[in-house]
């Protein structure tokens, strides 16, 4: 098979070209398929060509004649244009990265029944311009000689961050660990009898309580203290609920005559 290929100005885009494929690249073969939705199109023409064809259809490049539309809408049978893909996918690499952009890609025709074909299709759809042109200004600024500097100080950038990220981590941590010891510090401090430290704000919690019940002081949460904030004087209550140290008032309703 011929690896030649030609370039063409595009009519529609004087900075774009159009790729010419060689013929012994290229087949054609006739189907008919019915209606259906344009994403299930490529899947039911690799499922319909898998016959006629000698390689995967995983492996092939499909594009449909540019009247296949209205035929597939009338159940006619129309014409399905196969190549390799990932040669395809190789060429238009090749060429990107020389600078090119790609508008249409169309077969070598000596018959004018191929004039109007566009292979561009499926996965080599061709990309919006503004997406096409990032794109390429992102390739050239990562592999251009004259912005070598730029990609280190670019690189040099992303690493400090990182290790400003790291160092603002373990400055937290040890912030939080020095907290930590210092509760820990105030429970041992002043509860010498604790046996083992397990969760020093919950066990100095419990201690005070036990402080306060021997001082006979009642608990913050307990029922008289949650009765004490709870209550409204001039109010009557037709329940009163005390459970789990929780106090549920319910209102006495009056019904009025």
């Amino acid at each position: 098979m011929s690896d030649m290929f030609v370039l063409t100005p595009s009519l529609l885009d004087s900075k774009s070209m159009n790729l010419v494929l060689p013929a012994d690249r290229l087949s054609v073969h006739e189907i008919t398929l019915p209606p259906m939705p344009a994403h299930r199109l490529q899947a039911a023409l690799a499922g319909a060509l898998e016959e006629q064809l000698l390689d995967d259809p995983a492996d092939l490049h499909f594009a449909l004649a540019p009247d296949a539309a209205t035929h597939i809408q009338a159940g006619r049978p129309f014409e399905v244009m196969v190549c390799e893909k990932a040669w395809l996918k190789g060429l238009l690499a090749k060429l990107a990265a020389e600078g090119h952009t790609i508008a249409a890609i169309q077969p070598e025709s000596k018959e004018r029944q191929f004039a109007h074909w566009n292979l561009a299709q499926f996965d080599f759809r061709p990309k919006p311009r503004l997406t096409a042109l990032l794109q390429g200004t992102a390739r050239m600024a990562w592999q251009a000689p004259e912005w070598r500097w730029a990609r280190i100080g670019l690189l040099a950038l992303v690493v400090i961050q990182l290790i400003g990220v790291n160092i603002w981590a373990w400055r937290d941590r040890a912030e939080l660990d020095a907290k930590r010891e210092q509760i820990n510090r105030i429970l041992m401090q002043t509860y010498p009898e604790t046996q083992a430290l397990v969760d020093a704000p919950v066990q100095m919690a419990k201690a005070l309580a036990r402080d306060r019940a021997k001082r006979g002081g009642q608990d913050s949460q307990g029922l008289e203290a949650q009765l004490a904030s709870k209550a409204i004087a001039g109010k009557a209550y037709s329940q009163v609920d005390y459970a789990n140290n929780e106090l549920k008032l319910t209102e006495l309703q009056v019904s009025k005559p």
